[in-house]
């Protein structure tokens, strides 16, 4: 499926070294599919292309498959990105790397939230590759593709990027941390790696709030009246 990304978002105060989150606020919905030889893991399981179009009714939010099965969407975008490190001259639309790019992880849907290091000024962000639903990967080459109208909410965090090695995303109820490499043992590796530092850090937290609310409590109990 083409990836299209015709412009850059310059975000102001955006820095090197420093971090964004982009928070998907809103979606629309219109959606087409396609597969064929060569096509996914299984390149020669189908012998022709088949295009199709696929309905949808955005207020049940439901795509409906042939045989009469009702899919439900989950719409996000396949890829946002800042532009990659400016000693870098080409880089490839097809992988994601370190600047995030086409990550298709489907959880980066309406109410997620994705870290990315900044690596020039304004960050120039861009977008593309619209979803309307898929699986945990795309075994045919593709997914449910659409034309989406996003609303996104860019957040700065000062500094935060310049010890970010990958992105990072959550969501209302998990985090997700990220290896990317085109091989998965290495990927693997490297998600791992970054799980442990993101439970360090929470850990690290919690037992700062737990040590700042017992000092409190304790200057609360000297300060109170005999």
């Amino acid at each position: 499926m083409p990836r299209c990304a015709r412009h850059l978002l310059f975000i102001a105060s955006a820095t090197r070294q420093g971090g964004h989150c982009i928070r998907p606020r809103r979606n629309d919905e219109l959606s087409v599919t396609n597969t064929g030889p060569g096509s996914g893991v299984l390149p020669d399981l189908v012998p022709t292309s088949s295009p199709r179009v696929i309905k949808t009714d955005p207020q049940r939010k439901v795509a409906f498959l042939p045989g009469g099965i009702e899919l439900p969407l989950g719409p996000f975008l396949g890829i946002m990105a800042v532009a990659p490190p400016p000693d870098l001259i080409v880089a490839s639309s097809g992988l994601p790397n370190k600047w995030a790019g086409n990550l298709d992880l489907k959880v980066l849907g309406v109410g997620s939230t994705l870290y990315i290091p900044v690596f020039n000024e304004g960050a120039l962000f861009f977008t593309g590759d619209p979803h309307g639903v898929q699986g945990d990967g795309e075994v045919d080459g593709g997914a449910l593709e659409q034309s989406l109208t996003g609303t996104l909410q860019f957040i700065l965090h000062k500094g935060a990027g310049k010890a970010m090695r990958w992105p990072r995303a959550e969501d209302a109820t998990n985090y997700y941390t990220l290896g990317l490499d085109v091989d998965l043992n290495i990927a693997m590796k490297e998600a791992v790696r970054e799980a442990v530092e993101l439970l360090q850090a929470k850990a690290g937290e919690k037992q700062r709030r737990s040590r700042a609310s017992a000092a409190q409590t304790h200057a609360r109990c000297a300060a109170a009246p005999l």
